[in-house]
């Protein structure tokens, strides 16, 4: 015996054959010996049986349960969330740190060019590095003899730190490397 409990509103035809929302009624099934085993859904005009979006419990409508299964989802997908917004925040960081090594190293190489101070290289470079840690920066220069001609090269190293909380232990810092190199255009020692 099938009992009608109350209109439900369900996405489908609405009134005069169009799309949207109309009414149709919750039928369930007296007879179920459990309240787990009735038959829940709504049938539509064509006679489709379709589960509705809220769950029939003691005869009305609960939009409870379905708000619990959304929150439940929620927390399940947020750890991922977490872990992928920290994943592209270290990516963006390893990224910027790149930028700043060439940058760093194209400079040093400009310095090198004018002298062959290594200590005015290497203070160029950092400089040219400020929004790094001082500390994970290995500047490295290689030249020759200092003749019009000769190459200057200046290598750059950095440690990116691990954005990620407790990562450090199972995963090493990421290096970056950047290098320049220029061609020495005058003998003269510049300052």
């Amino acid at each position: 015996m099938r009992r009608s409990i109350g209109p439900a509103r369900v996405r489908g035809k609405g009134p005069k054959g169009g799309k949207g929302l109309s009414n149709h009624h919750l039928a369930v099934d007296k007879g179920a010996a459990h309240s787990s085993s009735a038959r829940e859904g709504v049938f539509s005009p064509g006679g489709r049986f379709r589960r509705p979006a809220c769950l029939v419990r003691g005869g009305r409508l609960s939009l409870r349960d379905a708000a619990g299964q959304a929150t439940a989802e929620f927390a399940m997908v947020l750890p991922f969330l977490l872990i992928l917004f920290l994943l592209l925040a270290q990516a963006v960081l390893v990224m910027r740190a790149q930028i700043a090594v060439t940058a760093a190293a194209r400079e040093g190489a400009r310095k090198g060019v004018e002298t062959g101070n290594t200590a005015l290289i290497e203070g160029a470079a950092a400089r040219a590095a400020s929004g790094l840690d001082q500390e994970h920066l290995r500047v490295r220069i290689e030249s020759g003899p200092r003749k019009r001609g000769e190459w200057v090269r200046v290598e750059v190293e950095y440690d990116v730190p691990i954005a990620i909380p407790l990562a450090e232990r199972f995963f090493p810092r990421v290096t970056v490397h950047g290098s320049a190199e220029m061609r020495i255009e005058n003998d003269r020692e510049g300052s």
